[in-house]
């Protein structure tokens, strides 16, 4: 699994823009850990976002920056309780309780959330026009942000949830 994120990564960091994500849906069929799904978006910038499921009740939305690995500030951020801020076009933002840990490839920083509440994000998502930002947060501050295009991500990230079978509550 942490190869295939890696090479995803990779590839869509290669061909894309500055100023455009790429976005792709890529199926991990892992024989230890289950077949995942991902909705996975990157740019030029180093930056990544991923909505990702195994199934109807796995669903997690994932923010890879491009600060250094420290795993003592990650354990420490884990302890205060990281947030990832999310603004979809003008939406109001919303903040979901994360975890942090180091990226597949160990080099950066990794915010995880799995609530409920990342349905809510993904039904707004779905429907995006222009931009799907994201922030980590500590103590109600934004540590790092990016926004990314969201030209091409709807049809991706649809693709993901159907094939996890998850149901969109309504926005």
């Amino acid at each position: 699994m942490k190869r295939a994120f890696a090479t995803i990564a990779a590839a869509a960091f290669a061909v894309a823009t500055p100023a455009s994500a790429e976005w792709l849906h890529q199926v991990d069929d892992d024989p230890f850990q289950g077949k995942q799904q991902l909705a996975f978006g990157t740019d030029a910038s180093g930056f990544s976002v991923a909505f990702r499921c195994t199934d109807a009740d796995d669903l997690s939305l994932v923010f890879i920056s491009r600060e250094k690995v420290d795993l003592s500030l990650v354990r420490l951020a884990n302890r205060i309780g990281p947030h990832l801020g999310v603004v979809v076009d003008d939406h109001p933002k919303v903040e979901l309780a994360a975890q942090m840990y180091p990226s597949p490839d160990g080099e950066h920083l990794k915010l995880e959330a799995s609530s409920p509440d990342v349905a809510k994000v993904a039904a707004v998502a779905v429907r995006a026009n222009r931009r799907i930002a994201l922030a980590g947060m500590l103590n109600g501050k934004v540590a790092n942000s990016h926004s990314f295009d969201a030209a091409g991500s709807a049809t991706v990230i649809d693709a993901t949830l159907k094939a996890c079978g998850v149901t969109l509550p309504a926005e």
